[in-house]
């Protein structure tokens, strides 16, 4: 249960997606790591398409932010040359990316610093957004 919590930064919502997930694919089994991680992707697979309408919406400027910052975690200093450079955007741009994500509700910050606000989302970038 530590585990699953740590993997969804314990947003209450996530959790319950996953468990329903869980429960779906492993009733009356004793749940490891490897189960959760099974179910997480299962659930991806199953969202893949309201995942990738979501992200139809974003410009390939958002996108490689939003993809370089599931890769990371978090980052404190989002205008960083290293983050800049793996985003292939200016600093300039990615000021105003993290700006509107903020107010959007895409990322949060938090005293580690800026992290996407979804894990699943998250997730679902490293998974099928290795790169840009």
């Amino acid at each position: 249960s530590k585990y699953l919590q740590d993997l969804l930064w314990r947003i209450p919502e996530a959790i319950n997606i996953v468990c329903h997930q869980i429960y779906i694919g492993y009733e009356n089994t004793k749940v490891n790591k490897t189960h959760v991680n099974q179910a997480v992707a299962e659930l991806l697979e199953s969202k893949k398409s309201r995942y990738e309408s979501y992200l139809a919406g974003f410009s390939a400027a958002e996108e490689s932010v939003c993809v370089n910052l599931a890769r990371v975690d978090c980052i404190e200093k989002p205008q960083s040359k290293d983050f800049v450079s793996a985003c292939n955007v200016t600093n300039r741009t990615v000021g105003k990316i993290f700006n509107k994500y903020q107010r959007k509700g895409i990322i949060e910050k938090t005293d580690a610093g800026y992290r996407l606000s979804d894990p699943l989302l998250k997730s679902y970038l490293n998974l099928y957004r290795p790169s840009i």
